[in-house]
């Protein structure tokens, strides 16, 4: 499937939500497409629905933790055999103690922090769940005062191997 199908889907969902925050999504995936003798997009083995969601609440996060008129940064890169996605923010980060953490269920940083931004602490939970099934890992590189990464990888399919989509 092409990863930048479920990206633009769930960039869609989200556009509300940045549009009250006036903050923009700066899509680099094609751009930064680590298969260049491939056009078409990113292909790697997933199920679209999920990769969906996976983009989706990865987004979210960005949005609600940025500041107003900022942006959110989506590129990728190969890493062997696999295509690493970014997504970027420029909100507060995240202090080291916390990133291992935040892929647990119900686990938010600061609850009074979260508190007007309607998280549950499923949201990365599911996220991690969604990528280790598809072969994958999720983790976060952050600084705090210098914004927030997640990164997720998934498997690559080679351009001898893509096959129209069948879902």
């Amino acid at each position: 499937m092409d990863a930048g199908e479920s990206l633009r889907s769930a960039m869609e969902m989200c556009a509300p939500l940045a549009q009250g925050k006036q903050i923009r999504f700066e899509n680099n995936l094609e751009l930064s497409r680590p298969q260049e003798d491939a056009p078409g997009g990113v292909w790697v083995l997933g199920d679209k629905s999920r990769l969906v969601q996976v983009f989706q609440n990865i987004l979210e996060n960005a949005v609600r933790f940025s500041p107003e008129k900022g942006k959110v940064t989506i590129s990728c890169r190969p890493e062997g055999e696999y295509v690493v996605f970014a997504i970027r923010d420029h909100g507060a980060g995240i202090p080291r103690e916390h990133q291992e953490r935040l892929f647990e269920r119900f686990y938010r940083q600061d609850a009074a922090r979260s508190e007007g931004n309607g998280g549950t602490g499923l949201g990365l939970a599911i996220c991690k769940h969604i990528v280790r099934h598809h072969g994958g890992r999720i983790w976060v590189e952050s600084t705090p005062g210098e914004g927030a990464t997640f990164l997720f990888t998934l498997k690559a399919v080679p351009p001898q191997s893509r096959k129209p989509e069948a879902n």
